[in-house]
Order: C-alpha cells, then sequence, then structure tokens
C-alpha cells in the first residue's frame, strides 16, 4: 500500500528490479542458490538475467535460481501485480455502466442491484507489492554414508537403509 495519492488505490502491475553481484564460488555443481520473495501482494513474476525464473503467488514459495545465476553481476527483475480490490477500495459509490454495455447490462444500479455490488471504499487495502525480505540462499550439497536404522534404531526399519545420500545444506 501507498500513502502517494496517485498510487494508493493503484491496480496493476508494479515492477521492481535490481541488479547484484554473485561471488563466483556460489557458482558451483555442489550449490544451488534459492530465491525467497518474502510477502509478495499478490503474484510475483522473477526474471533472473532475461530467463523467467517462476511465478510466486503466496508466502514461502522458494524459487531455485541456480541455472540463470552466474559469477559477477546479475539482474533480477520481480513484476508483481495485485488484485483489483485496491481500486475498488477507492470508489466512492460504483461507476457507471459504459454506454456500449447499456443495451446489454442496462443503464445503471437500482436499489436492488447496489446491494450485490459488495463493499466500495473501505480500509484498511490489502497489502499490495512487493514488501520482501527478499533474499538468495546458498544450499551446498553433501554426502552422508549412513543407515537409517543406525539414526533412528526402531523394529521395523532394519530393512530401509540410505547409503550415499544426497543432501542440501545451508553453509
Amino acid at each position: 500500500t501507498s500513502d502517494l495519492p496517485g498510487t494508493r488505490h493503484f491496480s496493476g502491475t508494479g515492477r521492481y528490479e535490481i541488479s547484484f553481484e554473485l561471488p563466483e564460488a556460489y557458482i558451483a555443481k555442489d550449490k544451488r542458490l534459492l530465491l525467497d520473495l518474502g510477502q509478495v501482494g499478490n503474484v510475483g513474476e522473477v526474471e533472473l538475467n532475461d530467463v523467467n525464473a517462476a511465478t510466486v503467488w503466496m508466502r514461502g514459495q522458494t524459487l531455485d535460481i541456480t541455472d540463470a545465476a552466474k559469477s559477477g553481476w546479475n539482474h533480477l527483475v520481480v513484476l508483481v501485480t495485485n488484485t483489483l480490490i485496491n481500486r475498488v477500495s477507492g470508489f466512492k459509490e460504483p461507476p457507471p455502466v459504459p454506454e456500449e454495455l447499456v443495451p446489454h447490462y442496462g443503464s445503471g444500479t437500482t436499489r436492488f442491484s447496489s446491494a450485490f455490488r459488495g463493499p466500495i471504499g473501505f480500509k484498511p487495502l490489502p497489502a499490495s507489492g512487493l514488501m520482501g525480505p527478499v533474499k538468495i540462499s546458498a544450499l551446498k550439497k553433501i554426502k552422508n554414508d549412513f543407515k537409517l536404522n543406525d539414526v533412528y534404531p526402531e523394529p521395523g526399519l532394519e530393512d530401509f537403509k540410505t547409503d550415499s545420500r544426497q543432501t542440501w545444506l545451508t553453509p
């Protein structure tokens, strides 16, 4: 949300961009890079170095950006689209029906139809845009040689073995 009069009730797509430098040590076969946008209101489309990474629509989603990232300078673009509810919340009254639609829908509201239009002019506004925090996590691949029943010595697990298991850890 915004306190600026021109953007307070904006509905549409906002563009967020940043260039950042990634050390060469982060680009390796045993590493994965995950992007977390934090809080996004409502849908975020992510592009890294002109590669479409994915779309995020709820908190907690992380994106694997390993293949799009490179050592040195990277350019991240996040397009965030909110819903029409921000625009509707700024209405003082329902908007008029456009002239070309009057033959199909009628010329406006009646006492009966206005009751079904839903709330207008309400507060507080829903969160919109990229609130973050935006972060990139580096995961390192490690190799574990163990048997599950060595870790969890419970009856019935003796046949369940996991030799040469691959695990991703945050360094």
